[in-house]
């Protein structure tokens, strides 16, 4: 039955997607998200709100002065009401036993009464909410301890009222006595999948293979996708688009760790199609993941193999400066001033005041765990300079060892065909009309793929910066004619350099 309804998902996603072929990749993603939380949900009960018909106030008012449980509705994450008893054990980055009980709308209010009652009377450690529209993850409930996770899912189990109330659980989940679990630390399970599901229908779309959509060819391609990303390592960044995985664009260990979760949730989804996977397996997962060497040791993994690409790890930039990049890129996503974010981050730095940093995409835990303000303030004190200037300063070497990677990559291959007489154009004159080509149109498929070049230089430097870095001698390069001459001097520069250094490297 399982295995049927994830067939049939994809089928359907499937045949939304050739009646909509105009639809964006963002805009199919999302489709395919609603469409999975939606799975066995009537009319009815879609058009049931628990916030407007008084649900989660009277779930607030009946909780209310326990001993062991806070519910709330914060004004900042309205959708859902939540229901805590943390201890202090939760953040945003903790990993924890993920359980989903998924109810209908005639008996959410008293499930969710049965099932936070039994936790406070127990006083058993969680973090949990309930959504204000029915879906198959409309109660979720975090604990960090097996063994109370365990009397949790055998008192659901045994309440016939919760099991009048169930929904059928994510079929692209593992679920046990029809109840999903999951662990995703600050990522979303049932989001990723979403996503994993739109990268196959894009594979899908771009292969016209519509043919040969179903529930086997899915699990091959999750397969390959995870092999070929995280046991071969080859083009691991993909991910970081592929998920969306804001603030880890640098080869930096807290970027590292965002890729490693997508990595573990891509595995467990593996392993719950799988239908001998047991919850004592589940649980043995967990604890893996729950040991932050386990964590660490994968993120330095996958920094050991991004950093094979030299344009990653450009002399002179190190893993501080990857996190200044970061905290600039999320601080400026969040107030959309780019020079505020410096300030927040100077006053930062002046200071080591903890409040200067959102909390927004962890980002304060990060650089407080990493010491970020000790750190930089040092640099600073060498480099005498704020943080702006020192920002500039390694963003600009940043920005020209990518376009200088992208221009010698693409001149050396080139150039290479040219001298075996395999194309008739230069090295030289490729590299000069893949640049002129990105400035002009924003088109950067003149510059080879090899080593990412092509796609690093898409990731960080858009036309406009490309043109700031060739523009050195400050000429007009609007005008085509000094455009090419500009272009040409930098590309005489970028190969001259490239090859004195590696003549001194055979020297050294």
């Amino acid at each position: 039955m399982r295995y049927n309804d994830m067939n049939n998902f994809l089928l359907m996603v499937r045949d939304y997607m050739m009646e909509n072929p105009q639809l964006s990749n963002e805009d199919r993603k999302n489709l395919i998200y609603r469409l999975m939380i939606e799975q066995g949900i009537s009319k009815e009960d879609k058009n049931r709100d628990f916030t407007n018909d008084g649900t989660f106030n009277r779930l607030i008012y009946y909780f209310q002065n326990r001993q062991h449980i806070k519910a709330f509705v914060s004004p900042n994450w309205t959708y859902f009401c939540q229901f805590l008893n943390e201890k202090g054990q939760f953040n945003e980055t903790a990993e924890a036993i993920k359980i989903y009980v998924p109810q209908d709308a005639d008996h959410i209010e008293e499930s969710a009464k049965f099932i936070f009652d039994f936790l406070e009377k127990n006083d058993f450690c969680h973090s949990s909410k309930i959504a204000r529209k029915v879906r198959f993850d409309d109660i979720v409930i975090r604990m960090k301890s097996k063994d109370e996770a365990n009397k949790l899912m055998d008192f659901i189990k045994n309440n016939k009222y919760i099991q009048e109330g169930l929904i059928k659980p994510n079929p692209f989940a593992f679920s046990h006595n029809n109840i999903a679990m999951a662990c995703d630390k600050n990522m979303s399970y049932n989001s990723t999948v979403a996503s994993l599901i739109n990268i196959y229908m894009d594979y899908v779309r771009e292969n016209n293979a519509y043919d040969s959509v179903s529930i086997e060819d899915y699990i091959n391609f999750v397969n390959i996708y995870f092999r070929f990303h995280f046991v071969q390592y080859n083009d691991i960044s993909d991910t970081i688009t592929d998920f969306n995985l804001q603030g880890a664009d640098y080869n930096d260990l807290t970027s590292n760790e965002k890729i490693v979760n997508v990595r573990d949730i891509i595995e467990l989804h593996l392993k719950s199609m799988d239908p001998s996977y047991s919850k004592e397996e589940y649980f043995d997962n967990y604890e893996e993941r729950l040991d932050q060497r386990n964590v660490l040791s994968k993120a330095v993994k996958i920094k050991e193999e991004r950093s094979k690409n030299k344009l990653i790890n450009p002399e002179g930039i190190d893993e501080t400066d990857f996190l200044l990049f970061n905290a600039v890129n999320l601080l400026n996503q969040k107030y959309q001033n780019f020079y505020y974010a410096l300030d927040v981050i100077q006053s930062y730095v002046d200071t080591g005041m903890q409040d200067y940093i959102t909390r927004t995409f962890n980002l304060r835990k990060t650089l407080v765990d990493q010491q970020f303000d000790i750190r930089l303030r040092e640099k600073l004190r060498f480099e005498v300079s704020t943080v702006e200037q020192y920002y500039f300063q390694k963003l600009n070497s940043f920005n020209e060892h990518v376009l200088n990677n992208a221009i010698y990559e693409t001149y050396k291959k080139y150039q290479e065909q040219y001298e075996r007489k395999i194309s008739d154009v230069d090295g030289f004159s490729w590299a000069r009309s893949a640049i002129y080509k990105y400035i002009k149109s924003g088109d950067p498929t003149g510059f080879t793929r090899e080593n990412d070049v092509r796609k690093n230089l898409s990731r960080f430097l858009n036309p406009g910066v490309v043109a700031r870095i060739i523009n050195k001698y400050n000429q007009s390069i609007d005008n085509d004619e000094y455009l090419n001459l500009a272009i040409d001097e930098y590309i005489k520069d970028v190969i001259m350099n490239r090859y004195s250094l590696s003549e001194k490297k055979k020297t050294a």
